[in-house]
């Protein structure tokens, strides 16, 4: 008896569904937006990382001395970077293979990037996320 009153009471008053309904419509709607928001963040880093590792193993194959080639690899690597409105501090090259006439040099830019944006309020945590770009040195090229 006690149950069916219980019952027909919670069926019929409906006062403060509309609170409930609304807080769960802002969060179906602010959620997605917030993942594309972070998206386009992320591509664009991603994309950054790629053109600054093609770049940097370019430009090391190309040189003359292989220090210099990585320094300048570095500095490139940077510049992209805040050319990209990134903080070059948040991305970190690290060549390998080899400079030697024949060899492959590869370079491997690596990223952080906001795991989650809010617009007007900032980010929260954070993502390391890597590529890396393989260029040939030229087998018959001179040195000097």
């Amino acid at each position: 008896m006690i149950a069916r009153w219980l019952l027909r009471r919670c069926v019929r008053n409906e006062a403060g569904t509309a609170i409930l309904e609304w807080m769960i419509g802002i969060g179906l709607l602010l959620f997605p937006t917030m993942g594309l928001v972070s998206m386009s963040s992320w591509l664009e880093r991603q994309n950054m990382a790629r053109a600054a590792a093609h770049e940097a193993a370019r430009v090391t194959a190309l040189a003359a001395d292989p220090d210099a080639g990585m320094a300048e690899g570095d500095r490139l690597v940077a510049e992209i970077a805040e050319n990209h409105g990134v903080d070059a501090a948040t991305v970190s090259v690290v060549f390998t293979g080899s400079t030697d006439r024949g060899g492959t040099v590869v370079a491997t830019v690596s990223v952080v990037m906001p795991a989650l944006t809010f617009p007007g309020f900032g980010t929260v945590g954070s993502v390391t996320w890597s590529t890396s770009h393989s260029e040939r040195v030229d087998q018959y090229r001179g040195f000097g």
